[in-house]
């Protein structure tokens, strides 16, 4: 081909030429958004945004000092997706409280597959969203978690014994991050799936397996991502197609296993006693539709209503009548594996390792344990004694957060203040750096947990220390992992004494992923109590 009459190029460099000045012109349109709005952030680089810095550095870390360099509303681009670093608890509270009924989306599931949008809580549509979430809320009451204890103290005891086991064959040197990563699968298994996963047979091996895949599933080293990121508007595509990052084959064989026990469960009557979260949700449709003939008995006759009801209204009482689908149990049981197997994984970490570097602060702790509960095992209640132990899982989880970000979608502009945001884009609270300013924690780095001493605690700002998220769409099993947390924690410091290993980084290095994770593990000494 001929350019300009003059140089013959190969055709095919001529269309290298043409994609790549459409996809420079693309980019700069995407990356120009932004400072549109008078937003302060980083500067993107061509094609590419803010990618090498999160590459290079993760992206907690980028979020933390783009936030030191721009303020506390910052415009970032993960690719060439623009978003925004959000720390100022102001307007913290004005979208992710006072808005929410109009901003109450998360982040854009692209690369979620159909089944995930229709079925869990994470994902799906608003209205879904407001009957799974009452639906499910009443799980995780006080009076429904104490019932919990038991299977939470059942795998408790299992660690504790394979922990007992592990120190002498390795001098007491101890990585603890397989251990608790361990105990927490057991737990979330045994309360969301019905399995106890210990239990050796074909069947649960294969399980354990395919759970494994699901759970080590790198999301960012998948090449869709990175995709996705580079060309925002691909997810249309990856929609169209109908495309799941998860790995599906993994997810196929968990759902299966879900729905042979959900039928077992719904065939034997007597499994309505099963005090787990499985079960519970299974019994939203007995549940549902007592509650709702019950209302019904208990309303004052109004001849008026029965001429109109709208749609909308029938289509209300449907549904909260009908309780949860089979596919609803099945995919909020694998919801809850992923939300309880890190985050809490990560909050158990972390405190053990404060425990071991402070050990007068483990001293006052085990002191607490044995003066209030002396031999008796942890459970719902009297864990909730604990105030050094509370305050000092507090502090852990506030430099290192078991959820790093909270986030909501804007499907329209939105001005807060002196700023206005455009749609399409995502509001991302970084906990991990709302956790470390120093205009909102004094001496950030340093570990204090007197910070949440009763005198101390109401000092804090609203909406600067957010461990499980904010607003209506916090963490709903939040009550269930701290309950956990406190108990696996109670029972550790009854049986044995944790110290610093001779090579263990201080502090420690995370992985430059969407976790607080220490890159080389956890490695503490462990000694049994006398």
């Amino acid at each position: 081909m001929l350019l300009l009459g003059l140089v013959e190029v190969p055709l095919w460099l001529v269309l290298i030429l043409i994609l790549t000045l459409m996809f420079y012109f693309y980019t700069a349109r995407k990356q120009s958004l932004l400072k549109q709005y008078g937003i302060p952030g980083p500067k993107p680089m061509p094609f590419i945004g803010g990618l090498p810095y999160v590459v290079t550095k993760g992206l907690m870390q980028c979020e933390y000092e783009a936030t030191m360099a721009h303020g506390k509303v910052v415009g970032f681009y993960l690719g060439n997706m623009p978003t925004i670093f959000l720390t100022e608890p102001e307007i913290i509270r004005e979208i992710f409280i006072k808005r929410f009924t109009s901003i109450h989306s998360r982040l854009y599931a692209a690369l979620v597959s159909t089944f995930w949008e229709k079925t869990i809580l994470n994902t799906t549509n608003y209205d879904n969203w407001r009957f799974l979430r009452s639906t499910l809320t009443p799980s995780f009451s006080s009076g429904k978690l104490r019932k919990m204890d038991r299977i939470i103290m059942d795998c408790i005891d299992r660690t504790m014994a394979k922990l007992s086991d592990t120190i002498k064959d390795s001098n007491g040197t101890v990585d603890m991050v397989p251990v608790f990563q361990a105990m927490t699968l057991d737990a979330i298994c045994q309360a969301g799936m019905g399995v106890k996963l210990d239990t050796e047979n074909v069947q649960n091996n294969e399980l354990r397996k395919q759970i494994s895949n699901l759970l080590n599933f790198s999301i960012e080293s998948d090449p869709l991502i990175l995709m996705s990121l580079l060309i925002p508007d691909m997810d249309k595509v990856i929609d169209y197609f109908d495309i799941d990052i998860n790995d599906t084959k993994a997810v196929a064989y968990v759902k299966q296993c879900m729905d042979v026990i959900i039928k077992e469960r719904k065939e034997d009557k007597t499994s309505e006693r099963i005090q787990d979260l499985l079960q519970l949700m299974i019994n939203t449709n007995s549940e549902n539709r007592k509650q709702t003939d019950k209302n019904k008995r208990n309303e004052p006759h109004d001849e008026s209503k029965d001429e109109v009801e709208t749609e909308a209204e029938k289509e209300e009482t449907n549904q909260m009548q009908r309780g949860m689908t089979d596919d609803e149990i099945a995919a909020n049981a694998i919801m809850f594996l992923f939300a309880g197997y890190d985050t809490t994984s990560t909050a158990l970490t972390f405190t053990s390792y404060f425990l071991a570097l402070h050990q007068e602060w483990q001293e006052k702790i085990v002191q607490e344990i044995d003066q209030k509960l002396g031999d008796s095992n942890p459970d719902y209640d009297n864990v909730q004694q604990l105030t050094y132990l509370d305050i000092f899982i507090s502090e852990s989880m506030r430099l290192f957060p078991p959820i790093t970000k909270v986030n909501r979608h804007l499907e329209a502009d939105c001005t807060v203040g002196k700023y206005t945001f455009p749609k399409n884009i995502s509001i991302s609270i970084p906990v991990y750096t709302l956790h470390r300013l120093p205009e909102f924690w004094p001496e950030p780095e340093k570990f204090d947990p007197e910070r949440f001493s009763a005198d101390n605690k109401i000092k804090i700002k609203p909406y600067t220390y957010l461990p499980f998220g904010v607003g209506p769409r916090n963490c709903i099993g939040m009550r269930f992992a701290m309950m956990e947390l406190k108990m696996t924690l109670v029972k550790l410091l009854q049986n044995f004494r944790l110290k610093p290993s001779p090579g263990l980084q201080i502090p420690p290095k995370l992985a430059k992923n969407l976790f607080c994770k220490p890159v080389d593990g956890m490695k503490l000494v462990v000694e049994k109590r006398n």
